[in-house]
């Protein structure tokens, strides 16, 4: 199995596009960071494609 995001049990698929690309989802693996400047809390935005040292494979 390819270690990528969209493989990874705390991948949360989304299909958003950002700057004009193609983005899959957000990583849940921590809390959502609270943004000062907003006042909202998100989880980093990911590529399917993109992977990390974290990487935990989903369980079906």
């Amino acid at each position: 199995m390819t270690q990528a995001c969209n493989h990874c049990t705390y991948f949360g698929r989304q299909d958003v596009q950002v700057n004009s690309e193609a983005v899959s989802g957000d990583c849940r693996i921590n809390p959502p960071s609270a943004s000062t400047q907003d006042k909202i809390a998100f989880w980093p935005v990911v590529k399917s494609k993109d992977w990390c040292g974290s990487f935990e494979a989903k369980h079906n």
